[in-house]
């Protein structure tokens, strides 16, 4: 995807808690899936995005590779809201010094479309439209334009995004 969701998630953040997530792409000349799970024993937070690239039998099109994608992604056990059991404007901590929450799931669905307009071994160029959801909440749309340059890959590699982004008030972008 385009970030919009899920941006440079990382299933270590905690280092009191280990975890074996998975993140992974599939990728086919006319179709593709991309993947993320937190922890493959809970399977607590997750988003996958499959894709198509319907014009992909004709190279001479500017749109062969183009693609169009939905992402459907969960946070089951999302911290909702701080717990104060005593109403002393405080909130509770359990025994290992953690905020205590009142958690309840999380969905959220996106669509995109992308039209790679210049790609080499080198650099890259693509522009990109999503559409994201995050359900009983609120939304977002993103135009944006991806830029990667390989300098000696995998050693260096730079990318860059240049975005406009508009969203409701109660939305959180790259949620993940």
């Amino acid at each position: 995807g385009h970030g919009t969701i899920v941006w440079r998630y990382n299933t270590e953040l905690d280092f009191d808690h280990r975890r074996f997530g998975f993140i992974g792409e599939y990728d086919a000349k006319w179709f593709g899936v991309e993947m993320m799970v937190n922890d493959l024993t809970r399977w607590n937070v997750m988003a996958v995005r499959p894709y198509i690239r319907p014009f992909s039998n004709n190279d001479a099109l500017l749109l062969s590779n183009m693609a169009i994608g939905v992402t459907l992604s969960a946070d089951w056990t999302a911290p909702r809201e701080l717990v104060d059991a005593n109403t002393d404007g405080i909130p509770d901590v359990d025994g290992k010094g953690n905020f205590v929450t009142n958690k309840r799931s999380l969905n959220i669905v996106g669509a995109d479309v992308e039209v790679p307009i210049f790609k080499n071994d080198v650099l890259e160029l693509t522009p990109y439209a999503d559409f994201v959801q995050i359900v009983d909440n609120g939304q977002g749309f993103f135009l944006g334009l991806f830029f990667r340059a390989k300098f000696s890959e995998p050693l260096v590699t730079l990318t860059a995004r240049v975005e406009f982004r508009t969203f409701s008030e109660s939305f959180y972008p790259s949620y993940f």
